[in-house]
């Protein structure tokens, strides 16, 4: 076994406490508040403007926790397309399930296969009805109970 003496050289100095890392970088935080009436958009703003002028250019910012997420729903505007075109949030729906099940089943291929499926069963099921004349008219409640309300 070797002394610790003669591994190492133990040496007093002085530095930080600790040292703040972001995204494996160096980093220094900076925490303000804003004037009472001045909203946090325009001090955000400001801050991006002096941060772009004052900094070196091996430096950036970022934003991180509240600011971030205010940053981020201020600039989400394609999703309010899917409340005007529902056919893309199905699309978006279609594609979700399809990456569930091709996690459950470990496979690319017959996610497909399941996904395609359901519009054949449910297309030959309005054939069969249709082909048997009944139309929509089975679904109705009244229909099944026996009840008919139409001279009402």
């Amino acid at each position: 076994m070797a002394p610790l003496g003669g591994v190492i050289d133990i040496r007093e100095s002085a530095g930080p406490v600790t040292i703040t890392r972001y995204n494996m970088l160096p980093a220094a935080t900076i925490t303000g508040a804003s004037l009472p009436g001045v909203s946090t958009g325009d001090v955000k703003q400001a801050m991006e403007s002096l941060a772009n002028k004052d900094l070196p250019r091996n430096m950036t910012y970022e934003w991180t926790e509240l600011s971030l997420l205010q940053k981020q729903a201020s600039e989400v505007n394609q999703f309010r397309d899917l409340q005007n075109n529902p056919f893309s949030a199905f699309i978006l729906g279609a594609v979700l399930v399809f990456f569930v099940l091709a996690g459950l089943y470990e496979s690319w291929s017959l996610p497909m296969a399941v996904i395609l499926v359901v519009p054949m069963c449910l297309l030959s099921a309005i054939m069969g009805v249709a082909a048997r004349g009944h139309g929509h008219q089975h679904l109705h409640a009244d229909r099944l109970r026996g009840t008919d309300w139409s001279g009402l």
